[in-house]
């Protein structure tokens, strides 16, 4: 081939994608091989050192919730929790790191750190309610709002059910009533409106919200438990909201029922039997017998027209706190007022938080429509645009 005419001399290259061969791609500089490890290495003990930042600690003011934790309580103080674990223990407490801590040792563990400390109570975040100042003339008498409280299963719902002689005991599931209701009953002429608030332990916010919007408390005991960690906490909602208390010292009836163990308990709450020189009014009671409910009911008024001044205008437009809301199938969302001031008439327009709207209807707490609800009495609402 290379004697041929006119025929350039020069080597045949195979054709591409010939079998047998392979290309080598040559890339221009080493930027993008991987360099080896020792190499890495060097590069990595060569390198400036960065300065480590030095770790402000933290000084300024906290705010916690009453019953903060200890973990939540390290984390919004900026410190460890086993230094506040280790802190306590120098104070002679063991504590735990998911454990509760009281007003107290919160202060105890602030003074140690040298700590400003603020102890948020749910009172605090409650805005205070607007004050109506009405004249005298307009003021009419309205009945009290008894609140019912105490431990879990010591009788709350089944004494309520013995005062106003209806079934809902045997209507709620498990024994445990799980809404605010609100109920009235008349004793000799006089009315007094019941909110059942809930005793099982997890509900205790909602026990809280009502004792606020209560007039006076009935706090529940049985007579063969005596007083139990519900007890207390119930105690303490109904000084928190300044209501005084009736004891109910319920199941007298059981054999080892011991009423002077309730007593004396409770006089080491601080509520001293009047029979025994304090100011507390005891009432023995039986809810499954009925025994001596008249007189819970007597000690109720007495408390009411001697410690109290129960006084409302009717004549203005109604307000009052929202005890339940709920969105029922039939009829849409349905609310529970009790009416503090004024008079709730059907066609008066409603504002409670986000929801509004228009009384469409009106029901007592039998479940008969009403056409209007004076101060002091529970009513069924229909009307909000939402639950």
């Amino acid at each position: 081939m290379a004697d041929e005419p006119n025929k350039p001399n020069r080597p045949i290259r195979p054709r591409q994608g010939a079998p047998g061969r392979k290309r080598r791609v040559v890339i221009e500089g080493g930027g993008n091989r991987p360099q080896n490890k020792w190499q890495q290495a060097r590069d990595r003990r060569d390198a400036p050192k960065r300065e480590p930042q030095p770790v402000v600690a933290p000084t300024g003011p906290v705010t916690v919730p009453s019953g903060v934790t200890v973990r939540d309580f390290s984390q919004a103080l900026g410190v460890g929790a086993a230094q506040l674990i280790k802190i306590m223990m120098g104070l002679g407490n063991m504590i735990q790191i998911t454990q509760s801590l009281s007003d107290e040792e919160v202060e105890l563990i602030a003074a140690e750190l040298q700590r400003e400390v603020t102890i948020k109570h749910a009172a605090d975040e409650e805005e205070l309610p607007e004050v109506f100042e009405d004249a005298e003339a307009d003021l009419a008498p309205r009945p009290p709002v008894v609140t019912i409280m105490g431990h879990v299963d010591h009788g709350k719902t089944s004494l309520l059910d013995a005062i106003r002689e209806t079934a809902v005991v045997a209507t709620e599931a498990g024994g445990i009533t799980q809404h605010i209701g609100a109920y009235q009953v008349d004793v000799n002429g006089r009315k007094v409106t019941f909110l059942d608030t809930p005793g099982h332990e997890a509900f205790t916010a909602m026990r809280a919200r009502g004792a606020k919007v209560t007039d006076i408390a009935v706090l529940v005991v049985a007579a063969d438990d005596s007083v139990m960690p519900q007890t207390k906490e119930s105690i303490s909602h109904a000084r928190a909201a300044d209501v005084p208390i009736v004891v109910a010292v319920n199941k007298v009836d059981l054999p080892d029922a011991n009423p002077d163990r309730v007593k004396s308990d409770l006089a080491a709450e601080g509520l001293q039997p009047e029979d025994w020189g304090g100011t507390t009014q005891f009432s023995l009671v039986s809810a499954k017998e009925k025994q001596n409910l008249d007189d819970l009911l007597e000690r109720i008024l007495l408390v009411a027209d001697a410690e109290l001044e129960l006084t409302a205008n009717p004549n203005v437009e109604a307000s009052g706190p929202i005890v339940e809301s709920r969105l029922d199938v039939g009829r849409g969302p349905v609310a529970t007022m009790l009416v503090q001031r004024g008079t709730l008439r059907v066609g008066d327009a409603i504002v409670a938080g986000d929801a509004h709207g228009k009384v469409r209807a009106l029901y007592d707490y039998r479940g008969e429509k009403v056409k209007d609800a004076p101060p002091g009495t529970p009513v069924e609402i229909l009307g909000f645009d939402t639950p």
